[in-house]
Order: structure tokens, then C-alpha cells, then sequence
């Protein structure tokens, strides 16, 4: 009985973090790569000014289809041969994002699979448990990365930086243009939409789970007032 129950809340477990994994990415591909959302950014940090003369609307869209894998190249009478590189990379960590992105889901139906079948009367009870803990613990994780964006976020934009490209790959000067194509002011606007996303779709997945368990309370007393 011990080790069943210890199966059931490994299980509620993993699937809990699969799901908070899911509206992080979820959230970052939402809203890391719309078109309006740079528009705005660029007449606030004057990209525009910046690129007299050049599209960059046109610029932008290109380096949004390259690193989101739709691309094949990109235009090397913009960037210097460092910046592609660096857009090179960036392409590769957006591929192993969508990858963990698409496993996660698998895992996650996977795993709801198995907890059904190891415990079917209980299937209902477990499942909305796990979306208020999720949603808690995304409401929590966010809370705790925001103070740090907002507080510390060159601290956190270079830890981010070291940990998913080479070491000095990411490095440039303030005459680069890909530096004013997307100014650092650009991807803090970015975490700020990202994480209110996320603390949004947490919120969703309490009220799911909360509304799960008045329907599954109001089910059971009707139950047992027949």
C-alpha cells in the first residue's frame, strides 16, 4: 500500500513539473516573437533612428525566421560574421527549447496514462491536485525570477547568457548592430510579458483545479444523499 502511494505521488510529481515546464515554454513562444510587440519596442528604444534608411521590420522578421528554425540564412550585408554566429547559436538553443517543449507533453500524457491505470478511482482527485500545485509552484518560481529580473537583471541576463552560449560567443561592442537591433531594455520588456504570462496561466491552472474540486465535492454528496 506504502509503495503504491509512493508510486502515486512520484507520479503526480513528475507530471506537475511537465506541466509547469510547459507554460514556461509556452509562455516564451507566445510572446518572444511577435511581430507588433517589436514594433512598439523599436519606436521606444528608436531602432528605427538608429537603422536610417534600412527595413527593419524586414531585418527583424528574418532573424525571427531563422531562429525559429524557418530560415536558411541570413543577410550578411547586415550583421558581421560574429553576429551571425551569435544568431547561429541562438537558433540551436530555440531547437532544443521547441524539443523539451514537445517532450514534455509527451511525458506528460505518458504520465497521466500511468496514473490512471495505477489508480483509476483516485485518477480525478490526483489530477486536480496536481494542477493547484503546479499552478502554485509556477506562481511561486515566477515570483522569485522576476524580483531577480527586475532587480538584478544584467546579473541574471549575463548567468543566462554563460550557461546557454559559449563563453564570450554572446559578446559585443555598442556599435554592433545587433546590439541596436535589440537593445537590453528590449529583452527585459520581454521577461516582463513572459513571466506575467506565466503568473496568468498559473492562476488559470488553481482555478481549474479549484472548480475541479467543487464539481468532484458536489458529485460525491450527490452520491451519497441517493
Amino acid at each position: 500500500m506504502l509503495r503504491k502511494k509512493n508510486v502515486i505521488l512520484a507520479l503526480c510529481f513528475g507530471l506537475a513539473v511537465c506541466i509547469c515546464l510547459v507554460v514556461f515554454i509556452t509562455s516564451f513562444k507566445l510572446n518572444s516573437f511577435g511581430e507588433e510587440f517589436y514594433k512598439v519596442e523599436f519606436e521606444k528604444y528608436d531602432v528605427y533612428g538608429n537603422f536610417y534608411g534600412q527595413d527593419v521590420d524586414e531585418i527583424n522578421q528574418e532573424v525571427l525566421d531563422y531562429i525559429k528554425g524557418k530560415g536558411d540564412s541570413l543577410d550578411t550585408e547586415v550583421f558581421e560574421k560574429n553576429e551571425i554566429e551569435h544568431l547561429v547559436d541562438v537558433r540551436g538553443v530555440i531547437a532544443k527549447i521547441n524539443s523539451f517543449y514537445y517532450w514534455s507533453w509527451l511525458i506528460s500524457v505518458v504520465l497521466m496514462v500511468v496514473l490512471f491505470s495505477v489508480n483509476r478511482k483516485g485518477f480525478v482527485k490526483n489530477i486536480i491536485k496536481v494542477l493547484v500545485y503546479s499552478g502554485l509552484s509556477t506562481i511561486i518560481l515566477t515570483l522569485v525570477i522576476l524580483a531577480l529580473v527586475i532587480l538584478k537583471f544584467d546579473s541574471v541576463f549575463t548567468s543566462f547568457h554563460h550557461i546557454f552560449f559559449p563563453q564570450g560567443g554572446w559578446l559585443f561592442n555598442t556599435s554592433d548592430k545587433i546590439v541596436n537591433l535589440y537593445p537590453s531594455g528590449l529583452f527585459y520588456d520581454i521577461a516582463k510579458r513572459i513571466f506575467f504570462s506565466v503568473m496568468v496561466y498559473g492562476c488559470v491552472l488553481i482555478l481549474l483545479g479549484a472548480l475541479g474540486h467543487k464539481i468532484l465535492v458536489k458529485y460525491l454528496n450527490k452520491g451519497k444523499n441517493k
